[in-house]
């Protein structure tokens, strides 16, 4: 990404003893989604870290795909004071829609708690605040613009003593207002923080761009302390070492190495034996050692604990090759890449004691082109792994795995062969990975990327293939068979279970019969659903010892398919449009801008556990609202049948008839072959 400018966002919210407030917590985002109080750790999905920061003060910075990249902090009272600061640094790619850097929310069904961040559709940045009042009563206050591929400080605060919120944008004051009930923090439900995306789940409003730098105080901070979080970064908090490494990692006896550090919130920084103090951010320094040694470096700051780290530099030594220690062709609900995919993956692994250098080194998939893919530069630390993708990323694999058997090996820069799979590793099962277990023998494994491995798996869940999926939708009073093929991969099959749900009733369990050629099925009796309703289900399949298999699989909660699914026929129903059907639990949750999760069917197609909301400003309050359906990645909507499926659709209504004009002049436009969107028209 190309940076153009430097801007700071901080979001300022306000306690009412300053003599008693302090930093709630910190997330600088250097390689990881940990607090550096280490109070309030956050965990992440599909977030590519190493970034270049917002300044040289802030490290390094967090990359967010707009789609389904987040961090979730668990609920703590602690991060929902009654007054509270929150800052960050954001370099937003996209205003194509509502985009959050940070939430704490809790839209129950009956009133509206918390705070946010978004980057609207016009444009502009904005601080919204629960009121505790009727679902959907947000206090919202808009200021400042976007700027596209630039850094942006922000900061919005609410004080209790005052009743007063603000928002600041680059150091400057871009919106204030003073009234009762502005903000009620987020408690009822307790839902978590989400940094990179919004809702009560964390599950939208996905933002697209840059984060840096967030951190949360349970007091007001004044502009002037404002301005000096964007020249000097956050204060206090105890110090982190982002990296600390040796170039190169092994030498010669008389030869140099260079030490090089990055670290946070230091007041002095020492490395031992024989160097002292050193440079408290960012330095390097040249050692000359003349045997083998271990360096620490150690970082005391304003607050506790001090933080330490070590490197080991080979003088005299031999190293060992790194060695391909696992890898998995067949990633269906595992570890997702840098580019939001579950990709093949290959881990390496280095056995020395110091870090080496892998650039110049080669993977193949050919035994005849063993320099097929040649490794950039870069190290696998002291004993360390590292995760090679066969995804989209600059860094990614030229090459994927095959699921049926296939050649691989590794070799040294000069090409010779270190290691290989020949004439091919055995056929791969999904979400099943293969390489050296804990005692050294090549086997399957349960996948363990960037440690060590465990024992061999003796058995791998059954494979299930064509599970009943968009079935013709039955009549009322027809049976509904739901079929699938079983089949055992390693461990016999001891049950195939399948569970529906009519509606958002209770799960029910039927036992699938095996039939001719590993077939397997089942019968939804008609008397278990009425004329207009959904009936969902999935299957569980199990060997012996406990190991089993789930289709769909639903590896993500907020991106995949819980149940397949269709509706049943409904006589009644007689339109000349098509009709969608759309179920949701929470009816209430969908006229929100929080939204909820809910299912539809199409035209013959079922989609679950999609996200919808309201749609619109003052269009929010007319009699037929408007709507918004976001899929997720690998089911999107097939919104026309010759047509490229899409993810995210708009449900539209018009005020008055005159507004249907705009729509018939794209209709004609469309037949006289000319550019404009397409419009169609349905029941719900």
């Amino acid at each position: 990404m190309k940076l153009l400018a430097q801007t700071f966002i901080a979001l300022l919210l306000i306690a009412a003893d300053q003599s008693q407030a302090e930093l709630v917590a910190h997330w600088p985002l250097d390689g990881n989604a940990q607090d550096l109080l280490g109070n309030h750790n956050g965990s992440e999905s599909g977030v590519i870290f190493g970034a270049e920061g917002a300044t040289n003060h802030t490290g390094t910075a967090a990359e967010f795909n707009g789609s389904s990249s987040t961090i979730t902090v668990p609920f703590d009272s602690a991060m929902n004071p009654k007054s509270f600061t929150l800052s960050m640094w954001v370099n937003a790619d996209s205003t194509s829609g509502f985009a959050s850097p940070v939430t704490s929310r809790d839209d129950t069904p009956t009133s509206v708690h918390g705070y946010l961040v978004y980057n609207d559709s016009r444009g502009n940045w904005n601080f919204w605040t629960g009121t505790g009042g009727p679902s959907g009563a947000w206090n919202q206050m808009s200021g400042g613009k976007v700027e596209i591929g630039s850094w942006t400080h922000i900061a919005v605060s609410f004080d209790d003593n005052s009743q007063t919120k603000k928002l600041y944008v680059n150091g400057s004051l871009a919106g204030s207002n003073s009234a009762p009930n502005l903000y009620s923090k987020n408690g009822p439900q307790s839902e978590n923080l989400h940094i990179g995306s919004g809702a009560d789940s964390g599950g939208a409003f996905f933002f697209d761009g840059l984060i840096d730098d967030v951190a949360l105080w349970d007091h007001t901070l004044t502009s002037v302390e404002i301005k000096d979080l964007m020249t000097n970064g956050v204060p206090g908090g105890p110090p982190s070492i982002t990296t600390f490494e040796a170039s190169p990692p092994f030498i010669d006896s008389g030869q140099n190495v260079t030490l090089s550090w990055d670290i946070q919130n230091a007041t002095s920084v020492s490395i031992s034996p024989n160097v002292g103090s050193v440079a408290e951010k960012r330095g390097s320094i040249v050692v000359t050692p003349a045997e083998t040694t271990t360096y620490t470096i150690t970082a005391i700051g304003e607050s506790s604990p001090a933080a330490t780290s070590q490197i080991t530099v080979g003088v005299d030594v031999e190293s060992l090759d790194p060695i391909i220690t696992e890898f998995l062709a067949d990633n269906k609900t595992g570890l997702i890449a840098p580019d939001g995919n579950r990709s093949d993956w290959i881990e390496l692994h280095n056995p020395n004691p110091f870090a080496i250098e892998i650039g110049g080194w080669h993977l193949s998939d050919d035994s005849t082109q063993l320099e097929k893919f040649t490794f950039p530069s870069g190290q696998i630390s002291a004993g360390g792994y590292k995760i090679f993708f066969a995804d989209s990323s600059l860094e990614a694999l030229n090459f994927k795995l095959s699921k049926t058997g296939d050649y691989l090996a590794l070799s040294d820069p000069n090409g010779n062969l270190i290691s290989e799979f020949s004439p091919a590793y055995p056929a791969q099962f999904d979400d099943v990975s293969f390489g050296l277990s804990s005692s050294g023998t090549l086997t399957y494994l349960e996948p363990t990327p960037g440690v060590a491995n465990g024992s061999s798996r003796r058995e791998i869940g059954p494979k299930v293939k064509g599970l009943t999926r968009n079935p013709l939708p039955p009549t009322p009073g027809e049976d509904l068979v739901i079929s699938a093929n079983i089949t055992p991969r390693i461990g016999a099959i001891a049950s195939s279970k399948l569970f529906y749900r009519v509606g958002f009733g209770t799960e029910r369990q039927l036992t699938m019969t095996k039939g001719a050629d590993d077939q397997y099925s089942t019968t939804i009796p008609a008397s278990a659903y009425e004329a207009g309703e959904m009936v969902r289900w999935y299957l569980i399949a199990t060997t012996t010892s406990g190991e089993s298999t789930r289709e769909p699989p639903f590896p993500d909660l907020a991106e995949s398919a819980q149940y397949f699914g269709t509706v049943i026929s409904d006589p009644s129903i007689s339109v000349d449009q098509p009709v969608m059907h759309w179920f949701v639990k929470n009816i209430g949750a969908a006229d929100t801008r929080g939204g909820t999760r809910g299912s539809l069917y199409f035209e013959g197609q079922f989609y679950d556990n999609i996200f919808c909301r309201i749609r619109g400003q003052s269009t929010a309050n007319w009699p037929k609202h408007k709507y918004k359906f976001d899929f997720y990645r690998g089911d999107h909507f097939r919104w026309k049948r010759e047509a490229k499926r899409v993810e995210e659709i708009n449900v539209n209504s018009h005020y008055r008839d005159s507004y249907v004009r705009e729509n018939t002049i794209f209709a004609f436009l469309n037949e006289a072959g000319a550019m404009a969107p397409e419009t169609r028209y349905l029941w719900i």
